[in-house]
């Protein structure tokens, strides 16, 4: 209890200061380490730029950028430092165990990067999590959220090239994920003509009452009893190893570094599985007219001044699925229409 309560005035009660901080030990709270924040922000933009956590790693290490006790970089470190509400100034508690009390302390300690950097990298995270990591961190827009609207699988992305005269013309677009195997009819569809008529779509999209039902709520998921069971066996088969590990430990037959990395790759495993079956469940948050009238509105207008990159992390903020399908034989915006687009 006496450490609960001196958690919650905002002291730190671990010996180890987390990357990006130093113990004050006269008061022992956390105090930004400047050269170890600059790194913390760069792990941010990198990760808001497109890049993956494996690669943000790579980079660190090739650099001889070392974590704080000067081990090398991989992706559960990148995860713990995009995922911990601490480097925006919150503080959390019983994270790991007696979840029961859990509890945070907000504004306990200096930020490193705002509130709304973290919140962006979140939606990033929940969405590259139901994406295919190479969609999530590829260089064509739609790609993990573009659908076929004849038989629902996502839409890949495909370089195109041509030439006319001196001229040659670089061209990217999708195709049906089925079609490619004789499954859809489905015929391919230029990028630029889906950036368009997506446009068009939010000049149309008149928000409704039950439209902003849909909106509001976390993805719906077919067989989610299939999943439920699947998740729940994972996390059995994580204690499990947890276990194992826990007994190699005390018998000697792996060191204490070797330990701690392995209860954190499997802390971060369960992290995954309990937030996948949390999404299963209905969101008790609601977004209002005035909210979703002003994100759609900021989009369109902030579109055309975006790079390719920066299309892409919006989308993947705020867009579950844009379900597409080729209407005409011409070559221009409309042989496409959107048939639906679903916002988180």
């Amino acid at each position: 209890m006496g450490m609960e309560q001196k958690a919650r005035e905002g002291q730190w009660m671990i010996n180890q200061a987390p990357y990006g901080y130093e113990i004050d030990k006269k008061n022992k709270t956390l105090v930004i380490n400047e050269e170890e924040a600059k790194v913390v922000k760069r792990i941010y933009d990198l990760y808001l730029s497109g890049k993956s956590m494996n690669y943000i790693a790579r980079e660190f290490n090739r650099l001889n950028i070392f974590t704080k006790t000067d081990t090398i970089w991989n992706d559960f470190k990148i995860k713990y430092i995009l995922s911990n509400p601490l480097y925006k100034g919150t503080m959390r508690y019983n994270y790991r165990v007696n979840k029961d009390n859990y509890f945070e302390v907000e504004n306990s300690h200096p930020a490193i990067i705002t509130a709304d950097t973290f919140e962006n990298v979140k939606r990033m995270r929940e969405n590259r999590r139901i994406v295919h990591p190479k969609s999530a961190t590829s260089k064509f827009i739609f790609s993990g959220i573009a659908r076929c609207a004849r038989c629902g699988s996502p839409l890949a992305g495909k370089y195109g090239y041509s030439k006319r005269g001196n001229k040659e013309y670089h061209t990217q677009s999708y195709y049906c994920t089925r079609q490619k195997v004789g499954g859809c009819n489905q015929r391919n569809m230029s990028e630029r003509y889906i950036e368009t008529q997506f446009i068009n779509y939010l000049d149309s999209f008149q928000i409704k009452p039950d439209v902003l039902e849909d909106v509001t709520t976390i993805e719906e998921i077919d067989d989610t009893q299939d999943r439920l069971d699947t998740l729940n066996k994972e996390l059995k088969e994580i204690d499990k190893r947890r276990k194992k590990w826990q007994y190699a430990w005390v018998n000697d037959m792996i060191n204490d570094e070797d330990f701690s990395l392995r209860m954190d790759e499997e802390n971060s495993k369960e992290e995954d599985v309990n937030k996948q079956l949390s999404s299963l469940q209905p969101s008790s948050e609601k977004m209002n007219n005035e909210d979703l009238s002003d994100i759609l509105r900021d989009m369109k207008s902030n579109w055309y001044q975006l790079d390719t990159l920066e299309k892409k992390m919006l989308l993947q903020m705020f867009t579950k699925k844009i379900v597409v399908d080729r209407v005409g034989n011409q070559l221009k915006p409309d042989c496409l229409e959107i048939k639906e687009v679903q916002f988180f």
